[in-house]
């Protein structure tokens, strides 16, 4: 299982978190993937209380800012379960070209035979207002700045819908911005 970087004291606290695929493969250039990402989180709101306050998706990689019970467990499970999905939807899409780069990826070498994500986390703490808008602001421009669109609000898996639009159809996020 991943290795994580979370105080046992602080496991309940609001994290900007940044979850890689191994080697930075572009898994994620179907829809159906990010629908797979969403279900996922919409599960952990649901049943285990995770409230998430921003997120954007990219085709190798997650950013999240979000708060639950307990993030160490939040973060196994995600990363266990959608490494299975990813796994079928792969197969399905008949994509082996990408299990055959996830099998090799350097990073994947490590204790299990078969992830997507890459083994480290390096969740880290909001402790501030301040530091909370800088990463939103930071996923948010993210699309754009790997030029994948020009406004923010024009990428569909971003929250930026959500606070610019008012847009929750996609996922619905806690856009009050107080923390638990």
């Amino acid at each position: 299982m991943p290795t994580l970087y979370i105080d046992k004291e602080l496991k309940d606290r609001c994290y900007f978190i940044t979850i890689t695929v191994v080697d930075w493969i572009d898994i994620f250039t179907f829809e159906s993937y990010f629908l797979l990402l969403i279900s996922i989180l919409k599960y952990y709101q649901l049943h285990n209380k995770l409230r998430l306050y921003g997120y954007v998706f990219m085709t190798n990689h997650i950013h999240l800012i979000a708060q639950c019970s307990d993030m160490v467990k939040f973060l196994k499970g995600f990363k266990s379960f959608s490494t299975m999905q990813v796994k079928l939807l792969i197969k399905q899409d008949n994509r082996l070209y990408l299990k055959n780069l996830i099998l090799k990826a350097k990073l994947n070498q490590r204790r299990e035979k078969y992830s997507i994500w890459n083994y480290k986390n390096w969740p880290v703490l909001v402790e501030s207002d301040y530091f909370f808008e800088q990463k939103l602001n930071y996923i948010h421009n993210n699309p754009v700045v790997k030029g994948f669109v020009e406004d923010p609000t024009d990428w569909k898996y971003s929250s930026a819908r959500n606070y610019e639009l008012n847009d929750h159809r996609i996922l619905r996020i806690d856009t009050t911005g107080e923390l638990d």
